[in-house]
């Protein structure tokens, strides 16, 4: 006997796998997600932090060695990069894989409070130390790549 032989001749079992089938169908669509923006976990942060008019080694000196000493002490942190130019420290905070979804957010927000509190303590003419740690954000990715081009004026 096959299978399409059991449904013609026994229409009552025919019906209850249909009707079983489609029960499954609705619940596996209900438990699909149901964001529009999908999720995007990052585990990366930068610090800018601009003091006009110094030269490189001053910068490096005088503002990104002490923030790269302040952003290895938090937690879960794994590497800790840097960039330096004429008035402009750029440092580049990266979070270990083990790091969970949940603790991401607690992590930078203490890197944020950390950073500025030695903010208040650069030098002057420095400004305060910036973190940007929202490149998941599909709505900023947006944002920035259809944001129109900056002018002169």
């Amino acid at each position: 006997m096959n299978l399409s032989r059991l449904f013609v001749e026994k229409r009552a079992i025919g019906w209850i796998a249909l009707i079983a089938t489609l029960i499954w169908g609705a619940l596996a669509f209900r438990g699909l997600p149901q964001r529009k923006d999908p999720e995007v976990i990052s585990r990366t942060a930068v610090i800018t932090t601009q003091f006009p008019g110094a030269r490189a080694e001053e910068v490096e000196q005088l503002v990104t060695l002490p923030v790269e000493q302040t952003a290895r002490r938090i937690a879960h942190v794994d590497k800790v990069t840097s960039t330096t130019r004429s008035g402009v420290s750029t440092v580049f905070v990266t979070l270990d894989d083990a790091t969970r979804a949940s603790e991401i957010d607690a992590v930078w927000n203490d890197l944020r409070a950390r950073i500025d509190l030695l903010s208040a303590t650069l030098p002057k003419g420095s400004s305060p130390a910036r973190v940007n740690s929202s490149f998941g954000e599909t709505a900023t990715v947006t944002w920035s790549i259809a944001s129109p081009l900056v002018t002169d004026v």
